[in-house]
């Protein structure tokens, strides 16, 4: 498969903010994220031609920099999560642990890019269910987690379909409700005009 597209619902625990967001994502590294909030407006979040932005209702448009824009393409690597070798600087194997809930195994990633984190996959499954991690925010680095729950079958692949984020006392959840593969069209990752403008 060259591209998918995911659709669901987000909501920040306890903020009564709740959106329909849609994903795209394409090989090798392009990246499109889109949700309309109520009472906040429409953001976006992309990567195209290594170039890594946001528009945000309260921000306004932003090129990403330095070691937010670093993350930003490692998360936009449409076969990341296979690490591939080119990628990959280093792995190790932590131990076995309890995340979630659930024995795991702990695993260090280290890209070639610089960028690191811990990720855990289900004993028993093999599933990856989360990760850990030092990420680029507007507020400074700060300890990030990743959750992923309730794997269900799309096509011929196994996916989340409850993704958990918590970064300082912000907690976002994500309910994907459909994946559909090679459907995203052409010129989907082009950046609005607003990025475009602060490109000259």
């Amino acid at each position: 498969m060259k591209s998918l597209r995911r659709r669901g619902k987000f909501e920040i625990t306890g903020q009564n903010i709740t959106a329909e967001f849609e994903e795209l994502a394409a090989r090798p590294d392009n990246l499109l994220l889109k949700a309309d909030i109520t009472g906040v407006g429409h953001t976006e979040q992309g990567v195209a031609g290594g170039i890594a932005w946001t528009v945000d209702p309260q921000t306004g448009p932003r090129l990403l920099k330095d070691r937010e824009r670093d993350e930003a393409l490692a998360d936009a690597q449409f076969d990341g999560p296979l690490h591939p070798a080119d990628r990959v600087k280093e792995l190790t194997m932590v131990g076995q642990v309890e995340f979630d809930g659930r024995p795991s195994f702990k695993v260090k990633v280290l890209l070639t890019s610089g960028v690191e984190q811990d990720e855990y996959f289900d004993a028993s499954t093999g599933f990856q269910i989360g990760s850990e991690a030092q990420r680029a925010t507007p507020l400074g680095v700060v300890p990030t987690t990743a959750i992923l729950r309730e794997y269900k079958k799309f096509g011929p692949l196994m996916q989340p379909t409850m993704l958990v984020q918590k970064a300082l006392f912000i907690e976002q959840v994500l309910r994907i409700t459909s994946v559909e593969y090679d459907v995203v069209p052409a010129g989907a990752f082009e950046p609005p005009a607003a990025i475009k403008a602060l490109l000259r």
